[in-house]
């Protein structure tokens, strides 16, 4: 049995709603938790290995994650191909649409697709 547009409606906003929930109770969880993290990365400046020497991996780790959870990491910027701004046009997309119905043709069977209507829309 298929499901109406507005059922399926209706499932997408329960699940988003599952998951906006599920999100803030990790996130409740990480700020209850945030003094002991910080505390094991600090130990962690001074790791030392089974033999006494310094663990250099693990310091290097700790201090990657505290600079970069404590200061922010630095802005990476996006561009296209020639370092100038992302562009994608009509046509992109006009074309990874075709080579996607040409590889998984199945999904123009797909209930409720409207086969007349493809990107001339």
């Amino acid at each position: 049995m298929s499901m109406t547009p507005e059922q399926m409606l209706e499932a997408s906003v329960a699940r988003q709603r599952q998951k906006f929930e599920e999100r803030d109770r990790l996130q409740r969880a990480c700020r209850a938790a945030t003094d002991r993290v910080v505390r094991v990365w600090i130990d962690a400046l001074e790791a030392v290995d089974a033999d006494g020497a310094p663990d250099w991996g693990s310091r290097i780790k700790a201090s990657a994650l505290l600079a970069g959870y404590g200061y922010g990491r630095p802005a990476q910027a996006i561009t296209g191909m020639d370092g100038g701004p992302v562009q994608i046009t009509l046509d992109d997309q006009r074309a990874r649409l075709a080579s996607l119905r040409e590889r998984y043709p199945e999904l123009l069977r797909m209930q409720g697709h409207d086969t007349d209507r493809h990107d001339d829309a």
